[in-house]
């Protein structure tokens, strides 16, 4: 996994992203993703600088605690909740040796798997988001589509990201992401096979995987056309899947 001063360097530089095309994209299918997190409990696992783990508060959760390894990530995340106190905490934790924080309705990982670049380490990261879910609770990940078409590629700088992949590292495609904000900024990641998830999740006892289909805002689609966003709907650079804890009897 890379070292969280990766994520140091960038700091304020993330919260970009959520405006960029990509991120637009993402938010809207992550929402779509979710349940009502009216009086829920919610844990963020790579909460960055808190976007989405504002966002969940927000939508109604009565607790969200947010975790993430990169510290200035977590700075940017607790100045934001300075300004404006939502009852949010945040704490410096790692998805592969994080312990259990709890028994959450929701925990959500956007990302963090996509940082992986081992097996084990893989299930690890799946094993401890499921013990933070309580019984009945869904886990939510994003990550690097599995299905995606290496043939768009060269489309995504539209949608404000370049991805240029590497080698092979055991399963696993090594890929370098460079955002366009401003300034741009880059970093590595990894992209795992159609499967990987959902074997990871049946080894862990949870249930009910579901991929959920991309989707843009209607104002963003009528805005940029149909043609704009025809590449990011058809071969997105995420995926969004959720997983299911089954409760006491299931």
């Amino acid at each position: 996994m890379p070292e969280a001063s990766q994520y140091d360097e960038i700091g304020e530089l993330y919260e970009q992203v959520k405006d960029l095309p990509f991120g637009v994209s993402e938010w809207a299918t992550v929402v779509s993703a979710l349940p009502d997190l009216r009086d829920r409990t919610v844990l963020d696992v790579g909460c960055g600088t808190g976007a989405y783990t504002r966002m969940f508060r927000r939508a109604g959760a009565r607790q969200v605690l947010g975790v993430d390894p990169a510290r200035e990530m977590l700075a940017v995340a607790r100045a934001a909740e300075e300004r404006e106190p939502l009852g949010i905490s945040y704490e410096p934790h790692d998805g592969i040796t994080m312990p259990k924080l709890g028994d959450f309705d929701v925990v959500a990982a956007i990302w963090p798997l996509s940082h992986v670049g081992d097996r084990k380490s893989y299930d690890r990261m799946v094993a401890n988001l499921a013990e933070n879910l309580a019984p009945g609770g869904r886990l939510l990940v994003v990550v690097p589509n599995p299905d995606a078409d290496s043939d768009r590629l060269d489309d995504y700088p539209r949608y404000g990201m370049t991805v240029t992949p590497g080698g092979y590292t055991g399963e696993c495609v090594e890929t370098l992401v460079r955002v366009h904000s401003e300034p741009p900024f880059e970093f590595s990641g990894f992209g795992w096979p159609s499967g990987v998830f959902e074997e990871s999740c049946a080894a862990v006892g949870l249930t009910e995987v579901r991929r959920y289909p991309t989707v843009v805002p209607e104002t963003d689609l009528a805005e940029r056309g149909a043609e704009f966003w025809a590449v990011l709907l058809e071969s997105s650079m995420f995926a969004v899947f959720t997983a299911q804890r089954p409760s006491p009897g299931e």
